[in-house]
C-alpha cells in the first residue's frame, strides 16, 4: 500500500511539475511611455525601465519590432541605470552611452532606449516587441504588446 502511495504522490508530483506554465521562469515587463506626434525625419529616443520577473539573470540575445512598417528606422540600445526616462528629440552624441543590445544581462531592471526615426506613420495597434533572450541555458522569445509603440505616429507634412 505504501508503495502505491509513493507512486501516486511521485505520478502526481511529476504532473503538475510539468504544468507550471513558462511564466514562473519570468518574463519581460517594459514601462509604457506617453508620446504625442514626432516629426517626420527627426531623431527621437524614448528611455524606459525594462524589468525581468524571474529569479534568474536573464541575457537579452536581440529585440527587434514585428509588423513595423518601412518607413520606421529603429536601433535598441541597453541604457546607463540612472538614466531620465522619457521621450528626447536629440542627437545620439546627446543621450550618452548607448550599449549594444546583444549580450545585454539583466538581472531585475534595466533601462532600455529605443531609437526612432520615422517618415509619415501612422498609429498601427499590430506592431509588437520581440525579446530573444536565454535564461537557464534555455534561448527563448517573449512578443509585448506596447502602447508606446504601437501609438507611435508623426504629424502630416
Amino acid at each position: 500500500m505504501k508503495k502505491k502511495l509513493f507512486l501516486f504522490l511521485l505520478l502526481l508530483g511529476l504532473l503538475l511539475g510539468g504544468c507550471i506554465k513558462k511564466d514562473e521562469e519570468g518574463k519581460f515587463v517594459i514601462d509604457e511611455v506617453s508620446t504625442s506626434a514626432l516629426e517626420d525625419g527627426k531623431n527621437y529616443y524614448i528611455i524606459t525601465a525594462i524589468r525581468w520577473t524571474g529569479n534568474d539573470n536573464v541575457i537579452i540575445n536581440d529585440i527587434d519590432l514585428l509588423h513595423a512598417e518601412s518607413n520606421i528606422q529603429y536601433q535598441f540600445y541597453a541604457g546607463e541605470s540612472g538614466k531620465k526616462l522619457g521621450v528626447y528629440k536629440r542627437d545620439k552624441e546627446d543621450i550618452g552611452e548607448l550599449k549594444d543590445i546583444k549580450d545585454w544581462t539583466i538581472e531585475k531592471e534595466g533601462v532600455l532606449i529605443m531609437s526612432f526615426q520615422l517618415e509619415d506613420v501612422k498609429k498601427n495597434p499590430k506592431r509588437q516587441i520581440k525579446i530573444l533572450y536565454t535564461v537557464n541555458d534555455k534561448q527563448q522569445e517573449q512578443i509585448i504588446d506596447s502602447s508606446t509603440i504601437q501609438n507611435l505616429y508623426t504629424t502630416a507634412k
